[in-house]
């Protein structure tokens, strides 16, 4: 197949040794036209001891291997086992499940509260999904490797916002207006249906313009974000904001502040919750207020989950954030009843 190749070997050598034999071979740059191109490979062995002999069922459990080579960052090997069949198996499985859950009306939005850290004053809330089990709430890292990279992973992209809009309008209508934002895949933003469709949603569920924002994760690879860009600039002349998700957690971080079109940056959690043991944190987290001061953006810090970490990013200088200390994600409806115990506790401090 393209880009694919099968070794076959009578391991008259130590089959590890072979392995790495073969990648560093790969890893030797070739000339091309006056270039060097660099290359990797990911490996996936089967052993025909503890696999059928049979020539189609050693092909499928190496593709297995194959498989967790890739996910696990590209440029690996991995043995084949027989836990992989037993893994694809749920994947499978939890992938049934779920297309009946959103078919079924089994999934629901919960909202994280985005405060101003001086004021305490709510800024906007992040839409959450759940999915509602027999044994109490499934969060999505459960299930989110089951249906990404499918069709399904489109269809609750566009679940979300539509239920995130229709919770937004009966908030307005309760004379609350909240800013609300949204986790978007890449594939969403991809598909060439996005734009009409966005368009068609918000005419549907018409909000103050910024009131919507679309969060796009920092991981977005390159090709990617070219690809999304002048989607992203339309979504912007439509009203809707854009934030940077998941900040430092990519290898394209700095490209990515120069490329796409964003209105804010969120600092990934995993920064923010050891502020206080690692000062190269701090360190990124002080350039990127600077950032986002000189560039006329937006910062939020995700993770602010204790009172000294609250206490230490109002010290360099970082404003707005969300986290366990300020709130966990709460229900639609509870979200009302928090922000009136919030309104009554800033009042009170006003006092």
């Amino acid at each position: 197949g393209a880009a694919r190749f099968v070794a076959v070997s009578d391991v008259s050598e130590p089959l590890d040794r072979l392995v790495a034999d073969l990648q560093d071979a790969m890893r030797e740059p070739i000339q091309c036209q006056g270039e060097h191109i660099s290359l990797r490979c990911s490996i996936g062995v089967v052993q025909e001891h503890i696999a059928s002999a049979d020539a189609a069922a050693l092909m499928r459990c190496s593709d297995l291997a194959l498989i967790r080579a890739r996910e696990a960052g590209g440029g690996r090997c991995r043995f084949y086992d027989e836990g992989m069949d037993v893994e694809i198996r749920r994947m499978h499985a939890l992938r049934g499940d779920f297309a009946r859950a959103l078919a079924d009306n089994e999934l629901e939005l919960f909202y994280q509260p985005k405060i101003n850290l001086v004021d305490h004053k709510v800024s906007g809330v992040e839409a959450l999904i759940r999915w509602r089990r027999a044994d109490g709430y499934m969060a999505p890292g459960e299930f989110f490797p089951a249906i990404e990279h499918t069709d399904l992973m489109r269809e609750l992209d566009w679940w979300v916002m539509s239920e995130a809009l229709r919770h937004s309008s009966v908030w307005m209508a309760q004379g609350k207006l909240i800013p609300v934002s949204v986790n978007l895949s890449a594939m969403t933003l991809r598909h060439e249906s996005f734009l009409p469709r966005i368009q068609a949603l918000i005419m549907r569920h018409p909000i103050p313009d910024g009131h919507l924002e679309l969060e796009v994760l920092e991981t977005v690879s390159q090709k990617e974000a070219e690809e999304i860009v002048h989607k992203l600039e339309s979504c912007r002349e439509f009203g809707i904001s854009i934030a940077l998700d998941d900040f430092g957690t990519g290898a394209s971080s700095l490209v990515h502040l120069q490329q796409l079109p964003f209105d804010t940056i969120k600092i990934d959690q995993r920064f923010v919750r050891k502020l206080l043991k690692a000062p190269g944190n701090e360190a990124i987290i002080r350039s990127m207020i600077s950032f986002a001061h000189y560039t006329g953006r937006k910062l939020v810090v995700e993770g602010v989950e204790s009172q000294p970490i609250w206490d230490r990013l109002l010290e360099i200088g970082c404003t707005s954030g969300q986290g366990y200390a300020i709130s966990a994600p709460v229900s639609a409806s509870g979200l009302m009843d928090w922000l009136a115990e919030r309104e009554e506790t800033v009042a009170l401090k006003s006092a």
